[in-house]
């Protein structure tokens, strides 16, 4: 029933939104180069002059023979208005957004609707392509940011381009946007800037040497980040991983977690055995209270006096008890936590110190987010200093976070 429920709520969202969308109303969000206006009760766009101008120029250098790397770097050094930048990247072009302008019909009045699916058919959220046959499409002429004939010169150019690249390369165009990185702070990476991280290489004494670099300096220029700087691929790695194994996976901090868990496990099977025994001494000093006032009205003494040296000695009884079990510890069941906590820990510090492609897959789930790097000068020598968080989670499957930074050196601290 839930799911017929959903299909029918599906089915009643898509008929109104085609009506909106075949009545001009927007159906979606912003775009680039359009103010969202709401009139009478629904949304329609209006061209906004001054990012429509900047959409003008990336079609004019692209029909001059400018490529999308130039000309997000010529935009950038302008200081151009830019779209909104997403996953807290920083403002400015890059040769993606480039690609996404020239590419979208919107620009020539054509307006192109219901090409995605946001979810599957359980109802969970998974973007995937819908058929061309199921694209809708409405000529809004109002909406020309570009005449027809720029929009054709335009991709008469860039179809030239792809079939010179296609011809130099076989029509072997390959796509590994599903298999990891090879390298291991690629995505995981992030410059002071905001931007991710990628790989450089050049030539050295007849091989090939690798850098990390800043993305957003060389795809977007200087303007976006002034970062020009290239860090060894190799030095880096092995400054990172030497820095969580040998600062932070140390036997120091087992001990310390021991210590922690230590507390944590004695609280919890002291409060589960000394709870019955805090409720029958509540119940025996309550029991005494009733004894001592019936005495003071005058009761059968010897009798109440019997019952109270009966009441006095087991409250003692269970003080004591409750004395004995603060003094000692559940040392059985607790040698099992320890060693299990001892054993995780060079467990981790063996991966972390393994292969790139293991290190890389404990790194992302040791990391509560990216590692970010910002270049510095150290004693006259041009540095890097990185600095990120881990999860001590993922490794005893407690709730404590370490924070580390670089230099010097990752430095934990426990949270509760």
């Amino acid at each position: 029933m839930n799911a017929e429920f959903r299909r029918q709520i599906a089915r009643f969202t898509t008929e109104s939104h085609v009506k909106k969308f075949l009545a001009g109303h927007v159906v979606g969000g912003s775009v680039f180069g359009y103010d969202n206006v709401r009139v009478n009760g629904h949304t329609e766009r209006r061209i906004n002059d001054a990012q429509a101008a900047v959409v003008r120029r990336i079609f004019a250098l692209s029909k001059a023979g400018t490529g999308y790397s130039r000309i997000a770097k010529l935009l950038n050094e302008e200081e151009a208005l830019t779209p909104r930048p997403q996953q807290a990247r920083p403002a400015g072009w890059s040769p993606s957004s480039v690609y996404e302008v020239l590419h979208r019909p919107l620009y020539r009045g054509e307006v192109v609707w219901n090409k995605t699916r946001k979810r599957n058919a359980e109802g969970a959220v998974a973007v995937s392509a819908r058929p061309e046959a199921e694209w809708l499409h409405l000529d809004r002429p109002d909406l020309r940011i570009v005449t027809d004939d720029v929009w054709e010169a335009v991709h008469r150019r860039l179809g030239t381009a792809r079939a010179d690249y296609d011809r130099q390369t076989h029509g072997r165009r390959q796509y590994r946007r599903d298999q990891d990185s090879k390298y291991l702070l690629t995505g995981l990476g992030r410059c002071v800037c905001g931007s991710g991280l990628h790989v450089r290489s050049r030539g050295n004494n007849g091989g090939r040497a690798f850098f990390y670099a800043c993305t957003g300096h060389y795809n977007k220029g200087s303007k976006a980040c002034p970062h020009v700087d290239q860090w060894p691929m190799e030095e880096l790695d092995r400054e990172v991983l030497g820095a969580i194994a040998g600062d932070i996976l140390t036997p120091d901090l087992a001990e310390e977690v021991i210590e922690a868990a230590r507390q944590m496990f004695d609280t919890s099977a002291q409060q589960e055995r000394r709870g019955p025994l805090l409720r029958e001494l509540a119940a025996v000093e309550r029991e005494q209270a009733r004894v001592t006032e019936a005495i003071a009205v005058g009761g059968t003494i010897p009798a109440l006096v019997e019952r109270l040296r009966k009441t006095e000695a087991k409250r003692r009884a269970l003080t004591a008890e409750l004395e004995r079990m603060r003094e000692t510890r559940p040392a059985p069941a607790w040698r099992e936590v320890e060693r299990r906590v001892r054993r995780s820990l060079a467990d981790w510090r063996s991966a972390v110190t393994g292969d790139i492609a293991t290190a890389r897959q404990r790194l992302r789930q040791l990391l509560t987010g990216p590692i970010r790097f910002t270049p510095c000068v150290e004693r006259g020598y041009r540095a890097i200093r990185f600095e990120g968080q881990l999860g001590l989670a993922a490794i005893f499957g407690g709730e404590m976070v370490t924070n580390m930074a670089s230099p010097p050196g990752f430095e934990p601290g426990f949270q509760p």
